[in-house]
């Protein structure tokens, strides 16, 4: 190997020796060897980028979230499920393309809220979407939701992951992957508390579902594959020119993803976890739910 070609595999500080690689600072590098050879500078081999590049850790953390998914699909007792939350507004309208008539043009009407509308502006939901098979040929046909009144917290969470681990068990599984990002309703204390209580519970009675969680990287939307879902629901349920109701966007929500209406059913206090948060209402956080049939 020559010495220019030997000079583009590391950087140095100024002529020092290729140990130095690496170290914050090092933007200049030098021919090794060449120094005192009758060349001058200008022909001498400059890099000029830093040495040290801060790597992203997306990838290590898509290759970590697809080997758990090779351990747990092929095992009948584990049950693959991504989670996460979204805002079903009344009124902000998405942007998307659609083919249209030139007679008959196709137009967003931004509505405003009047004075005397008691319904909410924005639902918040919780969803999960359960996937099987492999990552490479993955199966996801089948989700759950569950809207809520307030915004989400770890209260909520809790009352969600105890609602799916009940749903879960009836289905005979006793292993739930649970791939979520890190939002402050996942990672807070109480929810770790929680899902570490939850599982000695389990253990020690050899009943019910243990839950395996795996943080996403942050900014890394495409890694949730229950992101789109997101976002091709809130195409085909807009209203073009209309104001929908808290129930119509509901119902068309639910339509759209093929789930029927649950009855209200507050989550139980569990395994001397800590107390579910009170809102400032005075009253937990209710979830109504829209479960998807198989």
């Amino acid at each position: 190997m020559d010495a220019h070609t030997d000079a583009a595999r590391y950087h140095v500080h100024g002529q020092e020796t290729p140990d130095d690689a690496g170290k914050p600072g090092a933007w200049k590098a030098r021919t090794p060897g060449l120094e005192g050879a009758g060349q001058k500078k200008e022909q001498q081999c400059h890099l000029r980028w830093p040495a040290t590049l801060p790597r992203s850790g997306v990838c290590a953390k898509k290759k970590a979230r697809d080997r758990l998914i090779a351990y747990a699909h092929p095992r009948s007792d584990w049950a693959i499920g991504f989670l996460d939350e979204v805002w079903w507004s009344r009124f902000a309208l998405p942007r998307f393309h659609a083919w249209q008539d030139p007679e008959h043009p196709i137009r967003l009407v931004e509505q405003s809220w009047k004075k005397g509308d008691l319904d909410p502006k924005a639902l918040a939901c919780y969803g999960v979407l359960w996937q099987e098979g492999t990552a490479e040929e993955p199966v996801r046909d089948q989700m759950w939701l569950r809207f809520v009144t307030g915004r989400p917290v770890s209260g909520t969470t809790l009352q969600f992951l105890d609602w799916c681990c009940q749903r879960l068990a009836q289905q005979g599984k006793h292993h739930w992957l649970l791939i979520w990002d890190n939002a402050s309703w996942h990672v807070s204390k109480m929810v770790r508390t929680w899902i570490r209580e939850h599982n000695q519970h389990v253990k020690a009675s050899e009943s019910g579902v243990r839950i395996l969680p795996f943080l996403l990287p942050k900014q890394s939307p495409w890694l949730n594959p229950i992101e789109p879902k997101w976002v091709h629901g809130k195409r085909n349920v807009v209203e073009r020119d209309g104001l929908l109701s808290a129930h119509q966007l509901a119902s068309r929500v639910c339509a759209y993803y093929g789930c029927t209406y649950g009855p209200i059913r507050p989550a139980r206090e569990i395994y001397n976890a800590k107390p579910l948060k009170e809102s400032r209402g005075g009253q937990k956080p209710a979830l109504h739910g829209f479960e998807r049939e198989r």
